[in-house]
């Protein structure tokens, strides 16, 4: 275990021979001389050897979260203070920007942010909740987390992949259904997902060639203890992590198909952007 306020620690290979360095965490951004986003890859099953998941783990000391509106979900953008991309106010600290959840006539949940619900917060969905200090949590709505007046934005998407450490038993029964529709009914597809881990820090995955189990079992190995799926499918996948602090450069999490300045232009869809808290360095 690494002492410095990030508190993560490499991941064990879920697939035997590991590649050299695989599950090691590389640090590409610090604040106040302190990991801030750290970043690793591991194979996420034995059939798709040729395909690596990829880990952002995000630290909630030296991090805050924003979720930004698209312009078609939940639309109607005067009604907020937050742009559908990230605009030149946004860069100064600009860390990481990263991919919501389905379309909301798919998601079975719910959206609110700013004050405005957009779409009505369901019981036991899986919600990614940002509060108003700006840190995240990861967990099911109504049993891990409530409304309250410090909460900020609720992103809602299905039901948890991973409770309490544990992943959800029998994630490969009609999971069309419920887990989402991919393109040509693929099994292994582009998917994402998030969690929380027990020292309340954030844990992004994504990957090319991912069922629902196999990005749940990355969740897991990544030491998430609640975690949730996000968007599936080639289109809707990223996650840029951005290499300077005052004039943002992204680059790319894993190769994914959409383009690295995605987000720094008008989206359609909602997203998520990652700022320090404080003046960075990079290492």
């Amino acid at each position: 275990m690494v002492d410095d306020g990030l508190k993560s620690q490499d991941i064990v290979p879920l697939v035997s021979p590991a590649l050299p360095g695989e599950g090691k965490f590389k640090t590409v951004y610090e604040v106040n001389g302190k990991p801030a986003l750290r970043i690793a890859y591991i194979h996420p099953d034995e059939a798709h050897t040729s395909y690596l998941a990829a880990i952002a783990l995000m630290s909630k000391t030296e991090l805050r979260f924003v979720l930004h509106p698209g312009f078609l979900e939940p639309g109607k953008l005067s009604n907020y203070k937050t742009a559908d991309q990230i605009t030149k106010a946004d860069l100064n600290g600009l860390v990481a920007t990263f991919n919501s959840g389905f379309k909301f006539k798919d998601s079975r949940g719910g959206f609110y942010t700013e004050g405005i619900m957009a779409q009505p917060l369901k019981v036991g969905s899986a919600a990614f909740v940002i509060y108003a200090d700006g840190h995240a949590d990861i967990g099911s709505w109504g049993k891990d987390m409530k409304m309250s007046a410090t909460v900020e934005s609720v992103r809602q998407n299905l039901s948890l992949l991973v409770d309490n450490s544990v992943v959800t038993p029998n994630l490969d029964e009609n999971e069309q259904s419920k887990w989402g529709f991919t393109v040509k009914n693929a099994y292994y597809v582009a998917r994402s997902g998030a969690g929380v881990t027990a020292d309340g820090n954030i844990v992004y995955v994504a990957g090319n060639a991912l069922s629902v189990k196999s990005l749940a079992n990355v969740l897991q190995a990544a030491g998430a203890v609640r975690a949730m799926e996000l968007d599936i499918n080639p289109d809707w996948i990223s996650y840029m992590w951005y290499s300077s602090a005052t004039q943002p450069s992204p680059e790319k999490l894993f190769k994914f198909k959409r383009e690295v300045d995605r987000y720094l232009n008008p989206s359609s869809r909602d997203f998520f952007a990652v700022y320090a808290r404080s003046p960075v360095t990079l290492p």
